[in-house]
């Protein structure tokens, strides 16, 4: 019986911590507080800067805009609706997200 309760307790920690990784973060929290952490976004295109190894991302939300650099070959369009993951950085004294 107890080791089913510490079974039962152990699993909803690993939830919680899962659940707690999965969560997005509102655009307008991230700034240098959070530098070299992971953080997940979701928002939408403003703009693509495609420049031949890397793709500069300009995505917003209803709290305000980031730019996301991707070193990926995946394809984005403006308006496109996007959930991100990446560190964050700073770049010539703007805050940003390395995409992973």
């Amino acid at each position: 019986m107890l080791f089913r309760l510490a079974l039962a307790c152990s699993l909803c920690g690993l939830g919680v911590v899962w659940f707690m990784g999965q969560a997005s973060m509102p655009i307008s929290e991230i700034d240098e507080s959070l530098l070299d952490q992971s953080v997940k976004i979701d928002g939408f295109v403003a703009k693509v800067s495609d420049m031949s190894s890397v793709v500069v991302l300009e995505v917003y939300d209803s709290t305000g805009s980031v730019d996301c650099v991707s070193f990926s070959e995946d394809k984005y369009y403006v308006g496109q609706e996007v959930s991100l993951r990446g560190k964050v950085a700073e770049y010539e004294d703007e805050i940003q997200v390395m995409l992973s």
